[in-house]
């Protein structure tokens, strides 16, 4: 094969795979054309006319015309020939697979490196990437000499296998022997496969280094930094659009688009596949204070349109933080300047659209070792009412029952909070029925330090949670300080700690520990490790409801959720095992196993159904204890 022919070969791999708008065009024949028969040469030139004026049909009569006369003068390099152009037109009209029937008979030892990489970029093309790594494997040897957009081709089908090493090789490869400006998809190639890989650090580095080269890089780096904002890896998303942008104007674009993508991190793909792997990833987490200290500076731009874009997103930030009146204000005054402002309309139509009201009714009953059975039913209001007010109303049926006591009471609840850009302020009123005990109340301030930090603040008075403490009416006046932080993208630690004073003169204790760590997502489901620890103690033990002195507890878990998209439901498998000790007891030993289904229904309504079985081993003490337990609930949600 000539090696004019082999450049262009080169050349139309690359037009296709990088999308530059441009076409291979195969040069004309040298020696073998002047020694072969006058007739096939002419069918050559006209096939090259053809594709150089797209007709690709006319082209493909050609070059087989050409072929059939070479193969009966007996010139097997110029049908060779012929089947490489023929492969190489298919790939780029987009028809990748009849390029892998044309050249899967040349597919053996000895097989030309041009055709061969041909080959793989068509096996890549048609989504066969066990069958290319299988080829690649047993006939390329030497990497040096092979053609580079082969080995992109392979560094490319890694990429979307996952093997993020392999990649990384071939791309460290390509471009030791490369210009960077040459081969810039390798150059993100290889950046994305750092990043895959944890490589933060390097990642960054080689992002930054195809920063501002061209607007199409730009975009493809913005892309990659949005996907690490949806995958909850801001950190390296806020390196690279801090890296795009030379000018003040350029700097300020990036900067918006950077605040925009944290403002939609949540939003609805329309693919539910898409959005289950993103909300497990982010696990509820927002990017609203980030944000906001964008847009707050870029509403001062000197540039009107970036001011503008960012007023509006500043107003779709505020009310995905729940802060809907000071979303609703800022509309209004951007609508008060231009009732046909697209921008604010557009924002407007998404707060219409929100869910305002919540209705829940709800059944769960348990049942432990030390036969303290509870059951509770309730039904749950909660509205939204303006200028950043949530009201909500709540009444249960409580059955709690020991060895000693049955006692059944009712419980209503009106709270009320508001919501600050800083976090927010919330109270509860709460009336017992059938109790001697006959109110509580609660306060809480909860305050976020940032997107990955938050503390909340609790004080109150209520019924001590149990048959003997409710039959007795013993309230506890109680304080609680809980910490929740996001150490990675993948790990949250929370912490609590609660103190509180019992009415009979008993004092009580508890703290706890809990990490949660993203194993993995793949497919339509995702993985978890969970681990806790507890302390809690009783400053005297009474024989009329559970005190112990001392109970240690530890947890260690495994939680795997299905998404099954098509029939609107989500499957939750839960496998714990619990290690726990009361006072100087035998440190009992009780694995339990919790299953849960969710099914959504049109009109914001959702089903939930849960059950929990524990198994008890090595417990001791003075009574006898059962040696299983239960729990199940049930609740049925409603929001419009």
């Amino acid at each position: 094969m000539n090696k004019k022919w082999q450049a262009g070969g080169v050349l139309a791999a690359f037009c296709f795979v990088e999308s530059v708008c441009a076409w291979g065009h195969a040069s004309p024949l040298e020696q073998e054309v002047h020694e072969a028969d006058e007739n096939f040469a002419t069918l050559n030139v006209a096939g090259q006319e053809a594709i150089r004026h797209r007709d690709y049909v006319l082209a493909e009569h050609k070059f087989r015309e050409a072929r059939a006369s070479a193969f009966a003068a007996g010139h097997p390099e110029f049908v060779r020939e012929m089947d490489a152009r023929r492969a190489a037109m298919y790939i780029n009209d987009n028809e990748p697979s009849r390029a892998v029937l044309i050249l899967s008979p040349y597919i053996k030892p000895g097989v030309d490196k041009y055709m061969l990489s041909d080959y793989l970029l068509a096996l890549r093309l048609t989504n066969q990437p066990k069958e290319a790594v299988k080829v690649f494997t047993e006939y390329v040897r030497d990497w040096q000499d092979f053609p580079t957009y082969g080995l992109q081709s392979m560094g490319d089908l890694y990429l979307r296998q996952r093997k993020y090493n392999k990649a990384a090789e071939v791309y460290a490869h390509i471009l030791s022997r490369e210009k960077m400006e040459d081969v810039p998809y390798v150059q993100l190639g290889y950046a994305l496969a750092l990043a895959r890989q944890g490589k933060t650090g390097r990642a960054a580095v080689a992002y930054q280094k195809m920063a501002n080269l061209s607007p199409r890089y730009n975009n493809a780096i913005a892309g990659d930094g949005a996907a690490f904002i949806a995958e909850g890896r801001v950190g390296l998303a806020r390196k690279l659009f801090a890296s795009l942008g030379i000018t003040e104007h350029e700097r300020e674009y990036w900067l918006l688009r950077y605040a925009q993508e944290l403002v939609q991190a949540g939003q609805d793909y329309g693919n539910d596949a898409v959005n289950f792997k993103r909300d497990e990833r982010l696990a509820n987490r927002s990017y609203y204070h980030e944000a906001a200290k964008i847009l707050r500076q870029l509403i001062h731009s000197q540039d009107e349109d970036i001011a503008h874009e960012a007023q509006a997103a500043m107003a779709v930030n505020k009310m995905h933080n729940e802060l809907l009146a000071d979303s609703r204000r800022g509309l209004q005054d951007m609508l008060d300047k231009d009732n046909e402002d697209m921008l604010a309309l557009a924002a407007r139509g998404e707060y219409e659209r929100l869910q305002l009201h919540n209705l829940k009714a709800g059944y769960s009953s348990s049942l432990d070792d030390k036969r303290n059975r509870e059951q509770t039913a309730n039904i749950d209001y909660d509205s939204y009412w303006g200028r950043n007010f949530y009201l909500s109303q709540e009444y249960a049926r409580h059955w709690l029952q020991d060895d000693d006591d049955n006692v059944a009471f009712g419980e209503s609840a009106t709270g009320l909070r508001k919501k600050f850009v800083w976090g927010e302020i919330a109270g509860e009123w709460i009336r017992y029925d059938g109790a001697r005990a006959k109110n509580g109340y609660s306060l809480s301030v909860e305050y976020d330090f940032n997107d990955v930090t938050h503390l909340d603040y609790q004080v109150g008075r209520r019924l001590h949670d149990h048959a003997g403490t409710v039959r007795e009416g013993i309230r506890e006046n109680y304080q609680e300080v809980s910490v929740l932080h996001q150490l990675t993208p993948q790990t949250t630690l929370q912490g609590s700690y609660q103190w509180a004073d019992l009415t009979d003169q008993n004092k009580y204790r508890e703290y706890d520990a809990g990490l949660a760590h993203l194993l993995q997502i793949k497919h339509n489901y995702s993985d978890r490790l969970q681990l806790n620890y507890s302390h809690s103690k009783y400053k005297r033990e009474m024989w009329s409801y559970d005190s112990p002195q001392r109970r240690v507890e530890y947890t260690a878990g495994f939680r795997r959720e299905w998404n099954l998209p098509q029939k609107g439901v989500t499957w939750q498998w839960q496998s714990n095992l619990n290690w726990s000790q009361d006072n100087d007891e035998r440190m009992g030993f009780s694995p339990y196993t919790r299953l849960a289904y969710k099914k959504e229904f049109p009109h914001n309504q959702s089903l939930e159904l849960g059950g929990t079985y524990r198994k008890y081993y090595r417990r001791t003490g003075q009574n006898p204890r059962r040696r299983d337990g239960y729990a199940l609930d049930i609740s049925y949600n409603w929001g419009w």
